[in-house]
């Protein structure tokens, strides 16, 4: 066959054959190939318009996915990042095979390697990006999440904590997010949730704490002037131990009221210790504080940092 027939016989034969013939098809027979038509084949692989794969040849769109190409498949499947060991890796090392797809995709610069994390580069965290996860994540107008819990349930393994810190004052800043600053629980720091009219908090999630129980705005409220009272009272004492019976005082409550939030925060939560102080030389008004816990009346309150 001339040159000029051989190629025409290639393109009949690969559309007859849906981009995919067998070599039977192609000039292969008794374990051996026709020579004339084994160099037009190679001479196709080398401009570009067939793949050759596993010793077939196709059409580059009927070609199947090459080892790097189901390797990217994999770490796209699993929203563009793994680990090592999702991926096989046993002690830190792939199979050969597998190395040899992965080495193609971080030569090439599709994948890049950040300790046991590989991730395709085309879907590598940005600014934006992670301002979208935190907007889905918030979800819900009215509720609000830690600061700490939230970093720790949205942040991509490859975008820096301070990074992500930036992006959350980015959006309050912007008012996509609303940010308080102590709500509930002094160890918190800032809370935040997405904007609405009249928001309460309805839903607070602590990161030692994920499933508690629903905090009021009333409780929130409540918790802050206690902390407030606290802090005046530790600042003109200079002592951490404060009694309970001033702490009631300060706060302007009821003492049933104070010794109720004090069985939450402190004794069940605990966000602070009770002392026993000196009951001999206390006044009936101290002693008016004092809180049973473990058979032992306890007069001192120290609330957490």
């Amino acid at each position: 066959m001339a040159n000029g027939s051989l190629v025409g016989w290639l393109k009949v034969t690969f559309t007859r054959w849906k981009g995919a013939p067998a070599n039977s098809k192609l000039g292969y027979a008794k374990g051996k190939w026709n020579s004339e038509k084994l160099a037009v084949l190679e001479a196709a692989v080398s401009e570009g318009s067939l793949v050759k794969h596993d010793g077939r040849y196709y059409l580059k769109e009927n070609a199947p996915p090459s080892p790097a190409e189901k390797f990217a498949g994999e770490l796209k499947s699993g929203g563009g990042i793994r680990t090592l060991s999702q991926l096989g890796a046993r002690n830190g090392r792939l199979p050969a095979p597998r190395q040899a797809a992965l080495n193609e995709l971080l030569d090439s610069g599709r994948a890049v390697r950040k300790g046991k994390y590989i991730a395709l580069s085309s879907m590598l965290p940005t600014e934006e990006s992670e301002a979208a996860r935190v907007i889905q994540f918030l979800c819900k107008p009215g509720v609000l999440h830690a600061e700490k819990s939230l970093l720790k349930a949205v942040r991509h393994p490859l975008f820096e904590e301070k990074l992500l810190r930036k992006v959350l004052g980015r959006l309050s800043d912007s008012r996509e997010l609303v940010r308080w600053e102590v709500a509930g629980h002094r160890s918190l720091g800032y809370v935040y949730g997405l904007p609405a009219t009249g928001v309460s908090v309805s839903a607070l999630k602590t990161e030692n704490n994920p499933s508690s129980q629903p905090v009021s705005a009333d409780e929130a409220s409540l918790t802050k002037t206690i902390l407030s009272a606290y802090d005046n009272i530790k600042t003109r004492t200079g002592l951490p131990d404060v009694y309970i019976s001033q702490l009631c005082k300060e706060a302007g409550l009821t003492m049933e009221k104070l010794k109720a939030w004090v069985h939450v925060h402190v004794i069940k939560q605990g966000e602070g210790t009770l002392g026993t102080g000196d009951w001999a030389a206390c006044s009936p008004e101290e002693r008016s504080g004092a809180i049973d816990l473990r058979g032992q009346p306890r007069l001192l309150v120290r609330l957490a940092d």
